[in-house]
């Protein structure tokens, strides 16, 4: 039996095919709003699509923001995939005494388009099943090997049913939808590494590194397989420490 699909099974869909696609981020992404009369609104996105995104901000920051009024919107700042671009508020939604919920539409001039794909195809999750980032002090490498060639890449972000590898915008190594790989990686406190197989589903280019997609082959029991436990605890893990942090800005 196949192993279940957990990418687009094309390496950059075209932006429509996302527009109604709305992603809720695994980690917090910064943003930053300015209204032409200079004044700055921070706060971070709740949801994202190709279109617009939902930011949760201070209420008491808001008041100045009317619907339809334009602002330049940056989210993402040091993440390597940034977005910068004119946006429109559309709506405005109070959350409680404290918290707001602010609408923005993207306003799709210039170059934008490219940074909302490397933005969305940087903190969206495609995937079928809740994924994390390991931690700053946790940084975790994986092996891996192919018919003719090997690499040690550092892991961008893994799922129980799926990896992606973090490399050098720079790196000669090429690799192909559809390229099966022999990974072997260990994760934080874990006692024993994981091995098996597993296939690489999508290759994007980004100014600063190169992200690679992969599914484990999971019809194989004696591979991967066998150690979902060991990566659906380490996730749960990582997503309860990540929501904590996120609730910690609202309470």
């Amino acid at each position: 039996m196949k192993p279940k699909r957990y990418y687009d099974d094309e390496v950059r869909p075209e932006l429509e095919r996302r527009a109604a696609h709305r992603v809720v981020p695994a980690h917090a992404i910064p943003v930053q709003l300015l209204a032409p009369d200079g004044a700055l609104l921070c706060g971070t996105v709740a949801a994202m699509s190709s279109r617009g995104m939902t930011v949760a901000a201070p209420l008491a920051g808001t008041a100045s923001l009317a619907v339809d009024q334009v602002v330049e919107l940056s989210a993402g700042a040091g993440s390597g995939e940034e977005l910068v671009t004119p946006a429109r508020v559309a709506s405005a939604r109070t959350l409680d005494e404290r918290w707001a919920h602010l609408g923005l539409e993207f306003i799709l001039v210039g170059g934008v388009h490219r940074q909302i794909e490397r933005f969305f195809l940087a903190h969206g999750n495609r995937r079928a099943h809740a994924r994390t980032a390991p931690l700053a002090q946790d940084v975790v490498r994986v092996q891996a090997q192919w018919p003719g060639g090997q690499l040690t890449a550092r892991v961008h972000d893994v799922s129980v049913g799926g990896m992606a590898l973090a490399i050098s915008s720079l790196s000669a190594v090429t690799m192909t939808q559809g390229q099966a790989l022999s990974l072997r990686f260990r994760l934080p406190g874990a006692v024993r590494s994981i091995t098996g197989a597993a296939e690489v589903r999508y290759v994007a280019d980004f100014p600063r590194r190169r992200v690679i997609g992969l599914a484990y082959d999971l019809s194989d029991p004696r591979g991967i397989a066998r150690e979902l436990e060991m990566i659906e605890a380490f996730v749960a893990e990582r997503t309860v420490r990540s929501l904590a942090w996120d609730q910690s800005w609202t309470n």
